[in-house]
């Protein structure tokens, strides 16, 4: 699901709308489940206003060092799962 909200862009120096995709519930539910309250950590994270980064809709450019936070997230739990 996506949210609208407006939020300073550095790239534009300036107030832009963002668009942000909302958390799925359901999977980090299940996800929290499967490792044992360990995910429940990474839920929180990605609740917390911003972290998501969102969109700008003047260029549509998405911060990498969320990209690389959201994969380097999936790979520690990975690891932690398989270990």
């Amino acid at each position: 699901m996506k949210v609208q909200r407006q939020k300073f862009c550095k790239k534009c120096k300036r107030l832009t709308i963002h668009t942000f995709d909302q958390p799925s519930h359901v999977l980090h539910l299940l996800l929290t489940l499967c490792t044992f309250g360990i995910w429940l950590i990474v839920w929180a994270l990605c609740g917390v206003e911003g972290l998501g980064g969102g969109k700008c809709e003047e260029h549509k450019q998405q911060n990498i060092f969320l990209i690389a936070f959201d994969i380097a997230l999936v790979f520690l739990v990975v690891i932690y799962i398989l270990s």
